[in-house]
């Protein structure tokens, strides 16, 4: 595999924002006004969005200030552009992350259950076995609602019928970005999952 220094660099890019985003701790209605300023006021220059983006997300002189001024100043004239559309893909995908984790904590209890029920002796090894099962399942689910959220190829709709324009909207977005930045959208943010 031939990997060429613009996709390390915008891969590079990605999984920074991503986890930047995530050190501010934003709260879902916080990452939902950071979405609207920046899709509101698209048109602005790249100082004139760091200007407002910093006074409208969080309060001056807090730890979550610093964290987001780190994330503003990725961005510059050169890759402005980019910046934004991994800047609302991020954004889109950590709004996503509790319905994955939520979904594959379901999943794995109801097959851990499913598994214990058939278990007769409480004390046998395999019973103890079968504890691992559901942290372990946790995980490989995750894994799996991952890459079908971000699978730009997938052709099924996602687990709640509920979010599936949301999702629809979010894997075109994917499409865009894998296309213009060849960015691995799986595996940047199966990394912040875990």
């Amino acid at each position: 595999m031939n990997i060429t220094e613009k996709e390390y660099r915008n891969n590079l890019l990605f999984y920074t924002i991503l986890k930047d985003l995530l050190k501010c701790q934003l709260s879902e209605k916080k990452l939902m006004i950071l979405q609207e300023s920046i899709e509101q006021n698209n048109n602005l220059s790249c100082k004139k969005m760091k200007q407002l983006l910093s006074n409208d997300i969080v309060k001056e002189s807090t730890r979550a200030y610093d964290d987001l001024m780190i994330l503003l100043n990725l961005a510059n004239d050169g890759n402005y552009n980019m910046w934004k559309e991994l800047l609302l893909v991020s954004i889109e995908l950590l709004l996503t992350k509790d319905l994955i984790l939520e979904e594959s904590k379901s999943y794995a209890r109801v097959k851990y259950k499913e598994k214990i029920e058939k278990i007769k002796d409480k004390l046998s090894l395999e019973y103890d076995m079968s504890n691992l099962e559901y942290p372990y399942g946790q995980r490989v689910i995750s894994s799996l609602l991952v890459f079908a959220l971000t699978n730009i190829d997938r052709e099924t709709e996602f687990i709640l019928e509920t979010s599936k324009n949301a999702i629809k909207v979010l894997n075109n977005n994917l499409k865009n970005i894998v296309q213009k930045y060849s960015i691995n959208i799986n595996n940047m943010f199966m990394i912040i999952i875990d």
